[in-house]
């Protein structure tokens, strides 16, 4: 189903009042954010089989083959991947949030590339499954970013 602003409003307030951070925080602003990024990846979570928000992972691994790391030998590799996604048609999804304020796609891409390319890796070794997409949602560009392996 669709969120609405009312909705999400209504979590905030109570979020904010509960943490007493009402004169800091500008509602507005945190409500139309929840919205976009609810518009970005829809697609992915309306029809999900499965949703984990901040799932863990260790595994050990020389991290071979990922460009940007270099280790010569076995380590424990440990993360916390923002939302994995099964979707209806078994695509295994990881979407990274940001909230950097770039000027371009290419920027965030440039930044988190290697950190999404060692997710994947852990996720599937973890887990024993393939990752067909990985994303970082951008807060900043208020968009959904492919990011190729």
């Amino acid at each position: 189903t669709d969120i609405t602003y009312s909705g999400v409003l209504k979590v905030v307030e109570s979020i904010s009042n509960a943490l007493d951070i009402t004169a800091k925080i500008n509602k507005k602003n945190i409500v139309k954010d929840i919205l976009n990024m609810y518009e970005a990846i829809k697609e992915y979570i309306q029809c999900a089989k499965v949703i984990k928000n901040e799932l863990e992972f260790v595994i050990e691994d020389n991290l071979s083959g990922i460009d940007g790391v270099e280790l010569n030998t076995q380590a424990l590799v440990q993360g916390v991947v923002d939302m994995y996604v099964v979707t209806k048609d078994n695509k295994h999804i990881i979407i990274d949030f940001k909230t950097d304020k770039v000027e371009s796609e290419r920027e965030l891409i440039e930044r988190y590339a290697v950190q999404l390319k060692v997710y994947k890796r852990a996720i599937e070794l973890a887990y024993n499954i393939q990752v067909e997409g990985t994303f970082i949602y951008s807060f900043g560009l208020n968009k959904l970013i492919g990011v190729e392996d």
